[in-house]
């Protein structure tokens, strides 16, 4: 059986803009969607912290740092096969302040810290890096604002190339969906069907 944790923010975790931030059901959230499209030769691991970011320390919400805990992450769930890296949303924010030059330099470190806990552990797991999907056309968050949607159309350049880099597998969720809930934020069921048929295609070459 092949092992794959996602470790993600709150469109992993499934939150639900229309229900206040209630969480969509596992079978209608792309994690459930893609255990269930993969069956019974996978075990999907969902590892989503709404306000997540790559490695920046947040002193209005506390614990969302996935630098932090990402190693004791990993060690509860190992052995594992394959990690799903879907991060850098939270990031764009403006209270933080990061161009998106200084968000790849958080995810340079973020993998730099997963590869040598896996070359320490001597799992040889694979890592997808999945450049997240891009804002709704609609209007954000003031936290998040025009700025972070613009800082979101250039990470994907800037993540490829960690994923060249480092030897990761690579997917831009940008070119697939932009999210349409209703905060033009989070993923609307139709992006989690969506995602979960792209996720499920690219682990299936991975594995081929």
């Amino acid at each position: 059986m092949k092992t794959i944790l996602c470790y993600g923010d709150s469109n992993t975790w499934g939150y639900h803009a229309e229900e206040d931030g209630a969480r969509y059901p596992f079978d209608v959230r792309w994690t459930g969607r893609l255990a269930k499209a993969l069956g019974s030769g996978y075990r999907v691991i969902e590892e989503g912290l709404n306000g997540r970011s790559i490695g920046f320390e947040d002193t209005i919400e506390p614990y969302r740092n996935g630098y932090d805990y990402v190693i004791p992450c990993i060690l509860t769930h190992e052995p594992i096969d394959l990690m799903v890296i879907m991060l850098g949303t939270n990031d764009t924010k403006g209270r933080y302040a990061l161009t998106p030059s200084e968000i790849s330099y958080e995810m340079e470190n973020f993998l730099q810290r997963v590869k040598s806990q896996f070359m320490w552990d001597r799992q040889g797991a694979d890592i997808l890096l999945v450049s997240p999907a891009l804002f709704g056309d609609g209007e954000i968050e003031e936290e998040f604002g025009d700025a972070a949607r613009q800082k979101a159309k250039k990470l994907a350049p800037y993540f490829k190339q960690l994923a060249e880099d480092y030897g990761c597998f690579f997917l831009d969720a940008g070119e697939l969906i932009k999210a349409h809930g209703c905060d033009n934020i989070h993923f609307s069921p139709e992006d989690h069907r969506l995602f979960a048929l792209e996720i499920e295609n690219k682990i299936r070459e991975i594995f081929a």
